[in-house]
């Protein structure tokens, strides 16, 4: 078969790597995109509830440490 990477001479393992790193950096930010896109859209509704999930997110593992 042909894909990108057939005369770079670079091994599986490079290509396996290079694909994933570059996978993961277009899904980070497509969603630090999409998290932008509905906080715009709601005004701020959103960056509240995720503080409340953190804020209650951390004192609920601080909590069971404790």
């Amino acid at each position: 078969g042909t894909h990108l990477f057939v005369e770079t001479g670079l091994s599986d393992l490079a290509v396996g790597l290079i694909l994933l790193a570059s996978s993961l950096l277009v899904l980070c930010t497509c969603l630090l995109l999409l998290v932008k896109l509905l906080n715009s859209l709601l005004q701020g509704q959103v960056a509240k509830a995720i503080q409340k999930i953190i804020n209650t997110g951390g004192n609920y593992l601080y909590t069971q440490i404790m």
